[in-house]
């Protein structure tokens, strides 16, 4: 979710721009971004990135709300998420390759 983060408003702008998620997962994924850790990795797939993408966007909203001093609770619920450091996994994604961004993108 690292690289969702940091690069979400570029990969909004890239999909306003005519990209669609499939063809933005397989850039990731041709630059090794996988989904899961060790053997069960695989190259990120456009319905896992724009679920990681709509996870950081109430992310975001949730941390707005807390600034503006608005309580905001949710149930916490283990989903069975594992974390992997040997493999740079965060939140079920293995962080493979830098991402490499050309273009109007930079």
């Amino acid at each position: 979710m690292a690289i969702v983060r940091a690069h979400l408003e570029t990969f909004e702008q890239m999909h306003r721009d005519g990209a669609s998620w499939v063809d933005i997962a397989a850039g990731l994924a041709a630059q090794g971004v996988m989904q899961g850790t060790g053997e069960a990795a695989q190259p990120i797939t456009a319905r896992r990135l724009t679920a990681l993408m709509a996870s950081v966007r109430r992310e975001r909203e949730r941390r707005a709300r807390s600034d503006l001093g608005v309580e905001w609770r949710e149930a916490v619920r283990d989903v069975g998420v594992e974390q992997d450091a040997g493999f740079g996994a965060v939140a079920g994604v293995a962080i493979g390759a830098r991402l490499n961004l050309t273009g109007d993108y930079i």
